[in-house]
């Protein structure tokens, strides 16, 4: 069963908890907030250990949603949890590569390879 809401839909596919951000620009800081929220309830409060971030409908962000994956990462991590990120376009890429934090993350290019990686790496 997918929640929705903030224009981002939560499902579980295989045990794997999956966020799909459906939203074009992620630019706004009360839609930045949501999103943050949303995910840090996941860690904080569902204590999800396996997610994929798809940001495969997503053309635009601002630096600040940078911020909120450093700290679910961390998060992640304090909980022995694996984080996935899949779907960026190449210019959301280029964004991770020219702030350094690129070697901090995990990506794929789609969800079937996160489902993939989780299955051939346990957590």
């Amino acid at each position: 069963m997918a929640t929705e809401f903030s224009g981002v839909v939560i499902v579980q596919v295989k045990g794997v908890t999956v966020v799909m951000v459906h939203m074009r620009s992620v630019l706004e800081d009360t839609d930045i907030q949501r999103i943050a929220e949303t995910l840090y309830e996941l860690v904080d409060e569902k204590a999800t250990r396996k997610l994929i971030v798809d940001f495969q409908a997503v053309n635009s962000m601002a630096s600040q949603m940078l911020s909120v994956l450093l700290t679910l990462n961390g998060k992640m991590q304090a909980i022995d949890g694996k984080m996935v990120i899949c779907g960026l376009c190449a210019g959301l890429m280029k964004l991770f590569k020219i702030t350094g934090i690129d070697s901090l993350f995990t990506f794929v290019p789609n969800e079937a390879e996160g489902i993939r990686r989780f299955q051939t790496v346990p957590v």
